[in-house]
This record gives C-alpha cells, sequence and structure tokens, in this order.
C-alpha cells in the first residue's frame, strides 16, 4: 500500500493493495498547518514503510489524526509539529486516552519495581 498527501483539498490518499483507491479526507480542521504534518506522517506509515497496510488501519488512524488536531486546538494549540512539546503531548493523551481494563502484566512489575507499589 502506498499514500499521497493532497494539498488542496487536504487529505491522504491511499493505494489498497487490492488497486483500489481510499482518501482520507483531512480539510477544514482548526489546524491546518498541524493537520498537513500529520498527514505526511500518515502517507509515510503506509506499508512497506510503516505499520499501515489496510483501509482499516489507515481509517483508524485517520479518525486519530482528526481528533489530535481538533483536540489540540480546543486547548490552544496552533502550531505545527514541529513546535508540539513533551508536555503538550502529555495534557493531550491524559485528557482523550481512557483506560482500556487493567495493566498487562508487563507494565504492573515497572510500576511495582519503579514506585514502591506491592505487587
Amino acid at each position: 500500500m502506498t499514500a499521497t498527501v493532497i494539498d488542496s483539498p487536504l487529505a491522504v490518499r491511499f493505494m489498497l493493495q487490492n488497486g483500489q483507491t481510499w482518501t482520507a479526507e483531512l480539510e477544514g480542521l482548526p489546524n491546518p498547518r498541524l493537520a498537513r504534518d500529520l498527514a505526511i506522517g500518515l502517507a509515510e506509515n503506509a506499508h512497506p514503510h510503516g505499520g499501515i497496510g489496510a483501509r482499516n488501519t489507515a481509517n483508524f488512524y485517520a479518525i486519530s489524526l482528526r481528533q489530535m488536531v481538533i483536540s489540540l486546538a480546543a486547548s490552544g494549540f496552533g502550531g505545527s509539529a514541529s513546535d508540539l512539546t513533551r508536555a503538550v503531548l502529555m495534557q493531550y493523551w491524559l485528557t482523550v486516552v481512557r483506560p482500556r481494563g487493567p495493566d498487562p502484566p508487563a507494565a504492573q512489575g515497572i510500576r511495582h519495581r519503579h514506585w514502591g507499589a506491592a505487587p
């Protein structure tokens, strides 16, 4: 699968392995600079260079990209991807990522070793 960024209107067009195309529409997001930077990253993650090898995966990543741009803009972030700091990313992750259940055993071991929690 390959992918190409389209600048106007902003989108990423994926060439699927079956020869069909699928386009992730990204126009109209509140921070066009960040949206374009992330669109480039999305395209670069198409197989064989990255982990996107199926339409469902591309769609999931495109939805995540849109949600990230909208959420960061709502919190006042107006920069490009290179302006994202650790603090901004942590604030984003801590406010939008929901726990999906108990920590896997490996993560529990890390927490116990580093923070002294009882196993």
